[in-house]
């Protein structure tokens, strides 16, 4: 049984269509029966399938007859059920990734991650970091991270102009030892010092706060995993996972596969843009994929020297850990 984290069904569908010419073999189940209307998975045949519905304690299964019928565009019918729909859909969906995995399997063209060229489809496995811009720029797109340490015993939160205003008077006092006279919001030197140390450095989440709102205008609707200089970036939309649970679990085992995106090249060489000419017709091109790999390899610690290899996940299961 396989339990998906993501799984894009449109690239699926598009690849099923070249491998198999529009015609899916359906699945059979021997439980209880539920009929339903037409699942059809047609690309420009000549043919297209009744199905029946079946729900059991195995699963969801589609039974198929054929009928002579003109059909341009896939079109999937579902009985009137909502929760029946859904179900129908998600297991139509994982039984074609199953079938379009093994035939390319079975076609020797899934190619291993560190022996791939530009848009090989490429098995992936192991442990990767979940990185949702989305999630980090509403956690970091707010002063209340700066307000928290400074809570009270009745759990309430100062306000950030009083807590700007007693740093100003903190950083006046040490920056002027001849004053003796202590702020009025503190009661001792040490109480002040040690707000100042702490406040200050709370200034770093300002960085995060510009960066994560400009990141997230680019990436917010995607979801990250990488692991090294190996970065898969897909749509958040085809998670199975929410992208905010994920971000909890921080690190997961997947394997799966997806498409190379990229040439392997050294970080270095994307983004120098010290010898570039503004006016040159290729600026506009370059300049965003130096730009976009600038934000990438800021946040994933990728350094100058390092080589790079972006792919497009398609279908990520995630791999039980054993105890």
């Amino acid at each position: 049984m396989k339990d998906f984290i993501y799984i894009d069904t449109d690239a699926i569908s598009s690849i099923s269509a070249q491998l198999f010419e529009g015609n899916i073999l359906e699945l059979t189940d021997e439980q209880t029966e539920h009929k339903g209307e037409n699942i059809t998975d047609n690309y420009g045949t000549n043919e297209s399938k009744e199905t029946t519905g079946k729900l059991g304690s195995s699963g969801t299964g589609v039974a198929e007859k054929k009928e002579n019928q003109s059909y341009e565009s896939k079109s999937i019918e579902f009985t009137d059920n909502e929760t029946f729909k859904i179900g129908v859909k998600k297991a139509y969906d994982d039984f074609l990734y199953n079938k379009v995995y093994d035939a390319l399997k079975e076609k020797n063209e899934i190619r291993p991650l560190d022996d791939s060229n530009q848009f090989d489809f490429v098995d992936i496995d192991g442990e990767f970091t979940v990185l949702d811009i989305d999630t980090s720029s509403k956690i970091f797109d707010t002063e209340l991270l700066r307000q928290m340490p400074f809570m009270d015993n009745s759990f309430e939160l100062p306000s950030i102009e009083s807590l700007n205003n007693k740093f100003k008077a903190a950083t006046n006092f040490l920056e002027h030892p001849g004053n003796k006279k202590l702020p009025k919001q503190f009661k001792n030197v040490h109480e002040l010092e040690e707000f100042h140390e702490t406040f200050e450095g709370l200034s770093y989440l300002k960085t995060f706060n510009e960066m994560s709102k400009h990141l997230s205008t680019i990436f917010g609707n995607k979801i990250i995993l990488y692991r090294g200089n190996t970065v898969l970036i897909g749509d958040r939309d085809h998670l199975r996972i929410p992208g905010e649970t994920l971000s909890l679990a921080n690190a997961v085992n997947i394997n799966g596969f997806g498409r190379k995106i990229t040439k392997t090249k050294v970080l270095s060489t994307v983004t120098n843009l010290q010898n570039v000419e503004f006016n040159n017709n290729e600026f506009l091109s370059k300049g965003t994929q130096s730009m976009l790999m600038i934000f990438i390899s800021s946040i994933l610690g990728l350094k100058e020297k390092d080589t790079f290899d972006i792919f497009q996940p398609i279908g990520l299961e995630y791999s039980k850990v054993s105890k």
